[in-house]
C-alpha cells in the first residue's frame, strides 16, 4: 500500500487533554480501520493493508501507548488506557479523516478496542471483524490454565516493534493490561445487555490459544449477526487472511 499519508493527528480526550495519533492511509474506497494487538503497531497489517487497498480506504493507527503515538500518562482507574477511552480515540481520529460510517477490523487486545467501538458508537460502526480473541469477561471466567501459542513473525515487522517498545512503550502496556481487569471489566458488565448491532466477523487460528473454545457461540451472545470460521495457523493470522484475500 503506497502511504497516500503518514502523519500524527492531534486529539482531545473528554477531559480536554491533548495526545497525538500516528496512522497511515492509502487506498480508494470505503473506509476500514486496521487495529493492531498490543504491543504490536500499525506494521503487523503490512501484508493484509495492499490487499484491502486495492478496494478501500485503508487506515491503519497506531493506538495511545504504542508506536509512534503518545504515550498518555496513568491514573489509578486505569482509566486513560481502557478500551472505552481507546474506542474514543480511533472515533474521532476516523472523524479527522472525514469519515463517519466506519469498517472495523481488530486483533487479539484490540480486538476488544474494536467490540468497544461496536457498543459505544453503534450508529458509525457499519462492519466489524474480530481476529482470535474472546471477549474479556470470558476470558476471565474461563482461562484457568496456561495458555500458549508459537508462531513466526517476519524480521522487519519485529525490528519495528523493538524499535517502538522503550520505557514508555512498556508502561503504556503494563496500564493497558491492567485496563482490562478493572475499568474494562466494570464497563463491560455494565453494557452485558448491549449487543454488537452491525454485521461481524469473526476469525481465529486454528491452533491458536482460544481453538478449544466454541469461539462463534461466544461471540453469539454478545452479536446479533456473526459468522466466522477459524484459519489454519496459529494467533498471527494475518498471512492467512492475505492468502484469502488474493483467492477471492
Amino acid at each position: 500500500m503506497s502511504r497516500r499519508e503518514s502523519e500524527s493527528l492531534l486529539n482531545s480526550t473528554e477531559k480536554g487533554e491533548k495526545w497525538y495519533a500516528t496512522l497511515c492511509c492509502g487506498g480508494n474506497g470505503p473506509p476500514v480501520l486496521l487495529l493492531h494487538d498490543n504491543p504490536q503497531t500499525h506494521v503487523c497489517w503490512h501484508r493484509v493493508a495492499p490487499v484491502l487497498a486495492e478496494r478501500f480506504t485503508v487506515i491503519c493507527a497506531d493506538l495511545r501507548g504504542c508506536g509512534d503515538s503518545d504515550k498518555p500518562p496513568s491514573d489509578p482507574e486505569h482509566l486513560a488506557y481502557s478500551k472505552r477511552v481507546m474506542a474514543q480515540d480511533q472515533v474521532e481520529v476516523m472523524q479527522s479523516l472525514g469519515f463517519s460510517d466506519i469498517a472495523v477490523v481488530g486483533h487479539d487486545r484490540c480486538a476488544r478496542v474494536a467490540h468497544r467501538m461496536a457498543i459505544d458508537h453503534r450508529e458509525k460502526i457499519t462492519k466489524l471483524a474480530l481476529l482470535d480473541i474472546i471477549p474479556t469477561r470470558t476470558a476471565f471466567a474461563n482461562v484457568n490454565r496456561e495458555m500458549a501459542t508459537k508462531d513466526a513473525l517476519a524480521a522487519e515487522a519485529v525490528a519495528e516493534y523493538e524499535r517502538c517498545f522503550d520505557d514508555e512503550t512498556i508502561r503504556a502496556t503494563c496500564e493497558e493490561f491492567r485496563s482490562a481487569a478493572t475499568i474494562d471489566f466494570i464497563h463491560d458488565e455494565a453494557d452485558e445487555a448491549l449487543k454488537i448491532s452491525c454485521p461481524t466477523l469473526v476469525l481465529w487460528g486454528a491452533a491458536s490459544m482460544w481453538a478449544s473454545y466454541d469461539i462463534l457461540e461466544i461471540w453469539r451472545a454478545r452479536a446479533a449477526d456473526v459468522q466466522g470460521a477459524a484459519l489454519d495457523g496459529g494467533h498471527f493470522c494475518q498471512r492467512k487472511i492475505q492468502n484469502e484475500q488474493r483467492q477471492n
